[in-house]
């Protein structure tokens, strides 16, 4: 399914102004489910009464539907590749193929949850990896969910696992400094920052994704920087969670290669990094020649390049003077009308194209009443 180009085949984009498909640099995708469960009390309190409870007993086909139905979202909302990490990514990864959507899968590797027996392990991950090579839109990276979350002795079964299969692992995806509480820690541990431990144990590089990245010493963003490590601003879920906000404009100034990602969508409350990098722009006064980079990874439109692209109505914004100020503070998901990954439209019309949107909606709204259930009505 999906509507294919080849060969002279061609499309009339005079309507739409074109951008590089936006790129989420930072996912849970299954944890829609849980979307409208109480905010309040900060990250911890979040996830220890809402997430922790629900991915305790998260099934496969749970995960699947409500990593399904975020797909189709984030499909519609421009979003042409993610980088993801939870659980049963083996079923995720089966969800990305149904789409046609790109990622980055993570199993969330820890070993400090309040439950006993571990969803992710090194197991899982290698089984994950070596599935993934099958595939062409989608890769493996190790996750380790935060230097609280997974002891020092597994990391380093992390970056050994990473060492001895560079052939099985695009790089790693990590949680850095969501909240002042993970420096504290790592330095009552480690002696030493959280980026400072990730980087003497391996972690860091060019292939290296940081989530939230709020509370960062200078320290830290001078590592980021040297190692060419991303950043990756989750402003609308750090803002929900008054966990703070990232050091954009240091982080840019120091060289720091810096993202986009929505966290978690029942944090965020939805899907629509337009409108996030249209928050970026009014907290920090960035330039918009700089948001849209934030926003689509840096990448052009030019011969060579991957089709992922995003079809932007021009009917809806106007005029376009300037289409880096029109899009990044003007732009929204409602504006956008087609999108297309590896030459193929996955979004035509504002409809999903290549899975059935309504069906997929079904399917995910009864495993949430299921979810709910066992949240609301606990054994």
């Amino acid at each position: 399914m999906g509507l294919s180009i080849e060969g002279d085949d061609a499309v009339d984009a005079s309507s739409h102004v074109l951008i590089p498909g936006v790129r989420n640099r930072h996912m849970h995708a299954s944890s829609v489910l849980i979307r409208g469960a109480p905010s309040g009390g900060g990250l911890d309190a979040w996830v220890r009464n809402w997430l922790w409870r629900f991915e305790e007993t998260l099934s496969r086909k749970e995960a699947y539907y409500g990593a399904l139905y975020s797909m189709c979202q984030m499909a519609r909302a421009g979003i042409t590749y993610f980088e993801e990490m939870h659980f049963h990514e083996s079923d995720v990864m089966d969800a990305c193929a149904d789409i046609g959507l790109r990622a980055s899968l993570s199993e969330a590797i820890m070993d400090r949850q309040e439950w006993d027996d571990p969803l992710a392990t090194l197991d899982t991950t290698m089984e994950l990896a070596r599935k993934a090579r099958s595939s062409s839109i989608v890769d493996v990276k190790m996750g380790i969910v935060s230097i609280r979350m997974t002891s020092g002795e597994l990391i380093d079964a992390c970056v050994g696992a990473v060492n001895d299969h560079p052939d099985l692992f695009s790089g790693y995806h990590v949680h850095l400094n969501e909240v002042s509480l993970d420096a504290q820690i790592s330095k009552e541990e480690y002696g030493a920052l959280p980026a400072e431990v990730f980087h003497e144990k391996g972690v860091l590089g060019q292939s290296t994704t940081l989530a939230h990245c709020v509370h960062m010493h200078q320290r830290e963003i001078e590592l980021l920087a040297s190692t060419k490590s991303t950043a990756v601003a989750c402003i609308g879920s750090n803002l929900r969670l008054h966990s703070g906000t990232p050091p954009i404009q240091a982080m840019l100034q120091a060289g720091v290669p810096v993202g986009m990602g929505i966290d978690s969508p029942a944090i965020n409350d939805g899907y629509d990094l337009l409108s996030d990098v249209r928050i970026i722009g009014l907290i920090y006064g960035l330039d918009p020649h700089v948001l849209i980079p934030l926003l689509c990874g840096g990448r052009g439109l030019e011969e060579g390049m991957d089709a992922d692209i995003t079809f932007i109505n021009k009917a809806a914004l106007f005029p376009w003077k300037d289409i880096a100020t029109t899009v990044s503070y003007g732009a929204n998901t409602g504006c956008i009308d087609h999108v297309m990954v590896a030459g193929r439209f996955i979004v035509w019309d504002k409809r999903v194209t290549t899975v059935d949107e309504e069906r997929v909606a079904r399917k995910a709204g009864a495993v949430a009443e299921k979810v709910w259930s066992r949240l609301e009505c606990p054994d």
